[in-house]
């Protein structure tokens, strides 16, 4: 490979480089594709479609009984489903080398670039933007059915706030509405900060050093389970931690967390049960799979790799969620 390939290139995929592990976006919204009635949008750009809302009402008036009186007519539940129009857009990046610099590669080198270069970097440029769709959703407050905004005295890296308390409030919110929490999603700022809270680390006897992801996973599964034994319930921690380069490229890198002081507890679908009739706090809406394509730019003569997908991180139910808005006072004490 000619030195022109062996750095210029590498260079241009940093632009969007992060470790694959560190996105959580369709874990925390597992993935649905649209049935019936998917169109183009007129522009070319979107795809339109509809999914479904939950109506369940369950038993709306208090007290009331399904014991049924010589005569009277039977009750009524209301369970249904609400149609919601979701415009999901198509997202496409495309990265170029050289015709003359591509052929002049070995076979090896032309592997090399395609599968460690080219194709990783366009996976990474289009899952990024579903991490920042995924992070604006879950760390707006306005989204969601409960809500709290970090205050004195209420904050996570303050040791005086019962940060247990708290999370007992977020778990309560879509246990209100007949689904357990199961899924914690937490910046990495509010992580280190749950960590280290004194009222958090009492849980586990007080361990001075703090836990690891999965011990946290752990404490906080024995929190919030209502039913232990055998079957006891399964809880995710999922940390984002995915960055981003703000700076243009050829300038001074910027790099930053996408967001780092925020988390949200509420009920996710898991993706074997995941179905446009299954109620969940959030989804990714799928249109068009991911695909990867490659070809020759006839007015360049370049060869350029060309990913492209029609996906779109959606809020199903706000009422399954609790956000926790600006948590930590001071995170850049975690570096975020």
């Amino acid at each position: 490979m000619s030195s022109t390939a062996s750095v210029t290139i590498p260079q241009a995929m940093e632009a969007v480089a992060n470790d694959p592990s560190l996105f959580i976006s369709r874990m925390a919204a597992p993935t649905v594709n649209l049935e019936g009635d998917i169109s183009a949008d007129v522009s070319g750009t979107a795809f339109k479609g509809k999914f479904f809302r939950t109506d369940w009402q369950g038993l709306s008036v208090a007290g009331r009984s399904l014991v049924k009186a010589p005569g009277a007519n039977i009750r009524q539940i209301n369970v249904g489903l609400q149609d919601s129009d979701i415009l999901i857009p198509i997202r496409e990046a495309q990265t170029t080398i050289s015709t003359v610099i591509r052929d002049n590669m070995g076979p090896k080198g032309i592997q090399s670039y395609e599968g460690q270069i080219a194709a990783p970097a366009m996976t990474t440029a289009i899952m990024l933007e579903h991490e920042q769709k995924l992070a604006s959703l879950v760390s707006t407050g306005s989204n969601w059915a409960g809500t709290t905004t970090g205050a004195a005295g209420t904050y996570w890296d303050d040791p005086s706030y019962d940060i247990v308390q708290a999370l007992a409030k977020a778990t309560a919110q879509p246990l209100k509405v007949g689904k357990k929490a199961n899924k914690i999603v937490l910046g990495w700022a509010a992580f280190f900060a749950l960590k280290q809270n004194p009222y958090f680390k009492s849980l586990g006897g007080d361990i001075a050093s703090g836990f690891t992801p999965a011990k946290t996973a752990e404490l906080l599964a024995e929190l919030i389970s209502l039913n232990p034994g055998a079957q006891v319930d399964r809880v995710e921690v999922l940390i984002l931690s995915a960055s981003q380069n703000s700076a243009a490229f050829g300038q001074t890198a910027s790099n930053a967390f996408i967001n780092s002081n925020f988390a949200w507890v509420g009920h996710v679908a898991d993706q074997d049960n995941a179905s446009l009739y299954t109620r969940s706090a959030l989804y990714t809406y799928q249109a068009k799979p991911f695909s990867l394509r490659e070809g020759i730019l006839e007015a360049t003569n370049d060869y350029a790799y060309t990913a492209s997908q029609a996906a779109q991180v959606a809020i199903v139910e706000p009422a399954l969620g609790f956000c926790f808005q600006t948590p930590v006072q001071t995170p850049a004490n975690y570096g975020g």
